[in-house]
């Protein structure tokens, strides 16, 4: 074990992976992940591999309820939940060995899917699907990772649609549209992860790093470009909406958003 009291984050070194597993988001994990990559940056390790400890990589639903009802407190989502969530995405990008995010399950929704979005490679067994729903799901602009990760990815018209509708992608079209890598039979997905690890452990290093160091300098600039304004707008936007949101979350409904009435 990498981190200590963090029982839905394991981050363990297995050889040459350094291996996250992420399990329902409460406050500790949501704290835990910049930790976490910042210890696989640190780890002489040549891969990194992100993947969920249930049925998903991280569902919709996969949310400790009284985190979420933390949120509502705007303070705590301004000092707390956003400046944690730059926090991820930037110890992601310096994290210097490739990331592979190995999607199971449902798949990667909401912050999962940022996070797998923010990886360098994706593979996804053919039940998962990719989702953001900050604004059908919890009423807030979509102002962290997902406005960056989703157009660098799939451009600026597709990263509109999905965003400001929070639709489902299902793999098997992610990887049509070039969101993922590849997709594969769920039960095949950990022979496919594997390989593609020992490809990379075995090529060389420095090559493997700088190349993804150049390559992620497009990412950093839209990062540097976006993040500021993106995130003002979250944190204005804790509303009646957002609250509505949470709640819908917590009681297992669709949200019913009054400025939608």
């Amino acid at each position: 074990m990498v981190l200590d009291d963090v029982d839905e984050l394991n981050a363990t070194v297995q050889d040459d992976v350094f291996l996250i597993e992420i399990g329902d988001l409460n406050e500790a994990v949501h704290k835990g992940f910049g930790e976490a990559f910042r210890a696989a940056y640190e780890a002489d390790t040549r891969v990194v591999v992100v993947t969920g400890q249930g049925e998903s990589f991280m569902g919709p639903t996969e949310y400790d309820p009284n985190y979420l009802e933390m949120m509502k407190d705007l303070d705590y989502w301004r000092d707390n939940t956003m400046r944690e969530a730059e926090e991820i995405l930037e110890s992601m990008l310096n994290v210097e060995q490739p990331i592979i995010a190995k999607v199971n399950g449902q798949g990667a929704h909401s912050l999962g899917a940022s996070i797998a979005l923010t990886c360098d490679l994706i593979i996804a067994g053919d039940g998962a699907s990719f989702s953001d729903p900050h604004v059908s799901g919890f009423g807030v602009p979509a102002g962290d990772g997902g406005c960056v990760m989703w157009p660098r990815r799939i451009g600026l018209t597709r990263a509109k649609e999905y965003l400001l509708t929070g639709k489902a992608i299902p793999a098997e079209e992610a990887v049509e549209i070039g969101l993922i890598n590849r997709v594969v039979p769920e039960e095949e997905l950990d022979d496919e992860v594997d390989e593609l690890v020992d490809t990379l452990a075995s090529s060389a290093q420095n090559a493997v790093r700088y190349t993804k160091k150049t390559l992620n300098q497009y990412v950093q600039h839209d990062m540097n470009l976006t993040w500021g304004y993106g995130v003002a707008h979250e944190v204005v936007s804790g509303t009646a909406d957002f609250h509505e949101g949470i709640d819908a979350v917590i009681e297992g409904r669709e949200p019913d958003f009054p400025s939608g009435r």
